[in-house]
Formats: C-alpha cells, structure tokens, sequence
C-alpha cells in the first residue's frame, strides 16, 4: 500500500513538471547569456527567480517578462565555472484544473572555455526603436546580427563593448532578434507593440536583489545601500518601505515619487550584536515587494574586511574613503558615527575615537585609591606629630 502511495505521489510529481515546458539548457558557457522561456505558468514573480550554487546563493543580473504566453527570463552568467541551480519560487500553474503554487527546481552547468560575447538584455518590449548592449571577451569577434529581415555584421576586438540599434517594423508582433559571432548565438525575443494603446501598462518595481547575504561587525554602526528600480512603464507613487528588525533603520522610509526607468537607493544603518534574517519591505498601492538579508555578525575587523574583500558584488563600494573626506580608524579606536564601506576599507565619515575598556576604566579606579590613601596616611602623621609635641588639637582630630 505504501508503495502504491509513493508511485501515485511520483506520478502526480511528473504530470505537475511536465506541464510546464521550458527551453533551460543543462549546459551553458561561462560568461553566456542566459536566455530561456517557461510555458505553461499562469504566475511567476522576478523576486521569486534565486539561482545557488550548492547550498550558497548566486547574486546573478536577471530580469523576467510576460511575452504573450511564456514568461522569458535572461541572466549574465559568472565567468567560472559552477554547478547552479535555478529557483522559481511560489511559481503558479494549471494542475488537473486547479491553480497550484509550487517551486520549481532547475540545474544547470556553467563550464568550458570563456563564452565569444554576451548580450543585454536578453529580452526587449517595445513600441519604437531599441538598444542591445553587446560585450565581447577575450578575441576578436565578427559579429552579425537579423532582424525583420535585415542582416548586418560587426567587428569587435577584445573586451569591446558595443551598443546595436534596431528599428521596429510597423505592426505589432513577436519577432526574434539573432546574434551570432565565433561559436555563441543567441535568439533575442522582442515584443512590438506599434500602437502606445496596444502595449501593456505595466506598474512593476522591484529590489536590484531579491537576497542578499553579508556580515557586519558586531556592535558597530555600518552604512549599507539596496537599490529600487522602477521596470515598468508608469511612474510609481507612495512607496512606503519597512524593516522587519528595529537594529535597522531606513532612510528614506517614505518615496513619493520613482518615474519610470528610475532607480532609487535605500541607505540602511545597521547596529547588530547578533546574527539574524531580516526582511526589507516596500509597498505601493495594493503592490508588494520584498528582499531578504541573510546577516552574520563577527567580532574581528580583520576578518569582516577579508569578506568585503572577497565578496565585492555584495557590498559594491566603489568609493575611496578619501573622496569621502573619511579616514581609516586604527584597530583600537572607533567611529564617532556609523562607518561606511569604501574600497579602502570601513571609512570613518566622523572623527576616530580611542575606545574605552573596562581593563582602563579600573586602573584609573586603583590609581585613585591610591592616591587617597597617601593623602590620608601624611594628614594622619601630621596630625600625630603635633599632638606629640603639645599642640591641642580639636577632639575630633585627636589620634588615639
């Protein structure tokens, strides 16, 4: 019977992942392109879409769009070489004639040598003309390129990046742009929507991450920016953001106004003593959308610096402390305000101060006992000496 029970729930299994068709290698090259299309899925979130390697998460540049009835999905692949695996997260389908929410697992490979050129964005929705960012690598690369029946080629040298424009034809449609060059082709999806009436409004937003995993130092203020862009095609007004912990404040909390195209940055001061998850909330109208930190706490500077350094696509400074006007503090001193993180390091934006310890603090007691004791013992001779040789003194003073 329990056998029964696991084949039938197998079976289920299959039928649920073989209604939803995708077009997911199992194999890319590094450095590649990402571009896959999922059919089948009647709901499918961009803050949904994680990629990991192993048990570790994979900050990756992606983005997702409903064309017609798939969503397509592009994303900018590491240049080394990993096992990943890609997550739809509360992912909704048609199921036996039920809407089902579920997670989708996918695993790929990112391997062999380096990928010719990539491109950006991997997918486009538009009414006019439009720009493909080219990027070739390591070189020289002829490069060409069909659309709407017109074929062109380019030459690109090593590490050149170029930007292609391409004019849409008069009616409105899905074509596919190609771009082939060396031993890489990509097949572009592009939305044409020739009447402004014709093209989906769309009001979406979205953090720049949908989780982010870093480490602070332990009890000591740090500076750390997330990043809103508005992706759709209306303004986005009244947007109210929210931190699930109180060791994080927000700044702002309250952004009136994020025009189309725009990009926002939320400054967050973090004061820890602890590890913890925590969750970063913002909300327009009736829309949701949130990012996810993983944050670990150590007590060494030396170590914390080593992670900044190691993990740069996590903390993403790109300032000198100089160009702050800031200064480094040396390892026994602290900032008189939260420290930012530069490129050279935590940068003091206050003064440095000599931070107090509990070893001083009672040697300074010692030293004042002391200091009193021998007050007292010289009054206490003084005192006796003059009694001795007949001065009277108050009864009150008289040393017995």
């Amino acid at each position: 019977m329990k056998k029964a029970v696991i084949f039938l729930l197998f079976l289920s299994l299959i039928a649920s992942v073989s209604a939803i068709g995708s077009t997911l290698k199992s194999e890319y090259r590094t450095g590649e392109t990402l571009i896959a299309s999922f059919s089948g899925l009647t709901e499918l979130k961009t803050e949904n879409i994680l990629f990991y390697s192993g048990r570790a998460y994979t900050p990756l540049v992606y983005d997702l769009a409903k064309i017609q009835d798939s969503y397509y999905l592009y994303a900018l692949l590491p240049f080394e070489e990993k096992n990943l695996t890609l997550k739809l997260l509360q992912a909704k389908f048609i199921e036996q004639g039920q809407e089902v929410t579920r997670d989708l697992v996918y695993n790929f490979l990112v391997k062999g040598n380096i990928s010719a050129f990539s491109v950006n964005p991997g997918w486009v929705i538009t009414n006019d003309d439009f720009k493909i960012n080219i990027q070739n690598y390591d070189k020289p690369t002829a490069v060409s390129t069909s659309f709407l029946g017109t074929t062109n080629q380019y030459s690109l040298i090593i590490g050149e990046e170029k930007t292609l424009t391409f004019p849409v034809g008069k009616n409105s449609s899905l074509e596919f742009l190609t771009v082939s060059g060396g031993d890489t082709s990509y097949s572009i999806p592009v939305a044409i929507f020739k009447n402004e009436s014709q093209a989906p409004k769309t009001k979406f937003f979205k953090f720049t991450k949908s989780f982010i995993n870093l480490t602070v130092l332990k009890d000591s203020p740090l500076l750390y920016e997330i990043y809103i862009i508005n992706t759709g095609d209306e303004d986005i007004q009244n947007l109210e953001l929210y931190s699930s912990s109180e060791s994080i404040t927000l700044a702002p909390t309250r952004v009136s106004l994020l025009p189309s195209g725009e990009i926002i940055a939320i400054n967050l001061t973090m004061t820890l003593d602890e590890s913890k998850n925590v969750t970063i909330t913002a909300e327009s109208d009736n829309d949701t959308i949130e990012t996810f930190l993983l944050i670990q706490v150590t007590e060494s500077k030396e170590i914390f610096q080593q992670i900044v350094n190691d993990t740069p696509q996590v903390y993403q400074q790109t300032e000198t402390c100089s160009s702050l006007n800031g200064r480094i503090c040396l390892a026994t001193e602290s900032c008189s305000l939260p420290e930012k993180l530069t490129i050279d390091g935590l940068c003091c934006l206050g003064y440095c101060q000599v931070a107090s310890s509990g070893s001083s603090t009672w040697l300074y007691i010692v030293i004042i006992v002391v200091v009193l004791a021998l007050i007292g013992f010289f009054v206490y001779k003084r005192l006796k000496f003059k009694s001795k040789f007949g001065f009277q003194l108050p009864p009150n003073l008289n040393p017995r």
